[in-house]
């Protein structure tokens, strides 16, 4: 219980993430996850990125986790245009831990976005 991850949460990653191989069992996961990536942005690079987001977005955290505790986070999130930040008990797993306040939150938000006309934006056309 060192991670801080309940039961059921740590269930739901088994059950996602073992894979029958032959007469046992192995541990799958996105092999991209532990690629050293080619690219660093800097803190001034991420947030010239981040104020170009237009679109809505949701962040769900989890109460314990990780990104609720990092002062630089919340600049990040000023960044974003139409960012509605909630907090739900849990920690950096909370739609594994207890899937329906994470549920409850993200189907609100999926029926105003699917009202909403498309739009690109023109800095990525060609």
């Amino acid at each position: 219980q060192g991670s801080g991850l309940s039961w059921s949460a740590a269930t739901r990653l088994v059950e996602r993430n073992l894979q029958p191989v032959g007469a046992g069992f192995a541990w799958r996961t996105d092999p991209r996850l532990r690629f050293v990536s080619p690219l660093y942005l800097s803190e001034p690079q991420i947030l010239a990125y981040m104020e170009r987001i237009q679109a809505p977005a949701l962040l769900i955290c989890g109460d314990t986790g990780y990104l609720v505790k990092r002062a630089y986070m919340q600049d990040r999130y000023a960044r974003l245009a139409e960012l509605t930040v909630k907090i739900v008990p849990g920690g950096h797993h909370p739609h594994l831990e207890d899937p329906e306040p994470c549920a409850r939150l993200l189907r609100p938000f999926f029926a105003i976005a699917e009202s909403k006309p498309a739009t690109v934006a023109a800095a990525i056309l060609p």
